[in-house]
């Protein structure tokens, strides 16, 4: 899919995920995320959320802030969550039958901090250095 097709389908999400004028924290991320790899299939899906946070972080002149190994990690989470339970039709579904999803620490635990704050990190996903996740 084109890039110029990925920020569409990012700018469509966000829309469906995010009411007029609220902050686009963790779960608004999330949402856009479920509602896309949806949509588009995991690795496509993927790539749209992927494109689109970086692109959001750059229009806010924020891009320093922005870590690919932090939305890799919880796309692949969401991508595990709609493997494991195609059964869950809709996002507040997911949230319900996984509330660990709204633990902004869980990306942390397998990783020291030194290794999320490194500039792979921020460019790339980086493999954890501590634990399995569970």
């Amino acid at each position: 899919m084109r890039r110029d097709d990925l920020q569409h389908e990012f700018d469509e999400a966000y829309r469906q995920a995010v009411a007029a004028g609220e902050r686009f924290g963790h779960r608004q991320h999330l949402h856009v995320a479920w509602l896309l790899m949806r949509r588009l299939g995991l690795e496509t899906g993927a790539d749209a959320v992927a494109e689109g946070v970086r692109r959001l972080t750059g229009l806010h002149g924020e891009r320093a802030r922005h870590q690919a190994s932090i939305t890799s990690f919880w796309t692949r989470l969401i991508a595990q969550v709609q493997q494991m339970r195609p059964d869950l039709e809709d996002f507040e579904s997911a949230l319900r039958a996984f509330p660990l999803l709204l633990d902004l620490g869980l990306f942390r635990r397998p990783r020291r901090g030194a290794t999320n704050d490194t500039l792979a990190a921020r460019k790339r996903w980086v493999t954890r250095d501590l634990t399995a996740f569970p």
